[in-house]
């Protein structure tokens, strides 16, 4: 599979941390783009709300040489946005038009039409799926990985899952490592998950999540964290950010 890019930012040979916005303030003084702690800067547009003057922020912080990543969350897995998933579409068009990437579900009724308009654009697409009460089997995630690439865009799939215990630690682990040459971004939410926002993206994941203002998943860490730690951990890791 061919690794796509968010912006100027390969994904896939290295472990890319996304730093993720959540509230209007850190938007509109987006500080860190002077010495940022992160490769990719998520807006959780669900959060901020589609009727702030968004683009405007999140076009500065392009400008200062980081991609944005739009996400507009649906209710049903985790996010903010409770309208129809139909009213999203124009929302998420805007930010292709304008921003390096989006993010949509798996299970999204407008998945097909995001993906769409991202192929048209060029641009990626990040397909995520969550499930905040379990861990599937193997057989369950590896259909719904098998799902995810059949989208017909540039691809990035994602699975959070929430790990109850030892098993499903083990689990995810091994689905991991059965897709450890794969482009894949895996993560565990909730106490037991907190371990693999670093210990997978050492692992194979492609991505990490960490926060810029608040925690928007059970067991997320700041962005800060991650870079630092996977900066000691990773010789190979891309220093462009600073931690300072």
């Amino acid at each position: 599979m061919n690794a796509p890019n968010i912006g100027s930012i390969e994904i896939g040979k290295t472990p890319r941390v996304i730093g993720t916005i959540s509230t209007m303030s850190t938007l509109e003084h987006h500080e860190f783009c002077t010495s940022p702690p992160c490769h990719i800067a998520e807006v959780r547009l669900d959060q901020i709300g589609v009727e702030s003057p968004w683009l405007e922020h999140c076009r500065a912080i392009e400008d200062a040489g980081i991609p944005v990543l739009a996400t507009l969350r649906l209710a049903e897995e985790g996010g903010g946005w409770e309208g129809e998933d139909q009213q999203r579409l124009p929302h998420l068009q805007k930010a292709l038009e304008h921003l390096s990437a989006v993010d949509v579900e798996a299970a999204s009724s407008i998945r097909h039409d995001v993906a769409a308009l991202a192929a048209e654009a060029g641009k990626p697409v990040i397909v995520s799926y969550h499930n905040f009460q379990e861990t599937p089997a193997l057989e369950q995630l590896e259909e719904i990985l098998r799902d995810i690439r059949q989208t017909e865009a540039p691809v990035v799939p994602k699975i959070a899952t929430m790990l109850r215990d030892d098993t499903d630690m083990h689990r995810l682990c091994r689905f991991l490592g059965d897709h450890r040459k794969d482009l894949l971004c895996i993560s565990g939410m909730g106490e037991r998950g907190i371990r693999t926002r670093v210990v997978f993206p050492c692992l194979g994941s492609c991505l990490t999540y960490g926060f810029l203002d608040d925690s928007v998943a059970p067991g997320q860490l700041s962005a800060q964290y991650l870079a630092a730690t996977l900066q000691t951990l990773l010789p190979r890791h891309n220093t462009r950010f600073s931690c300072a």
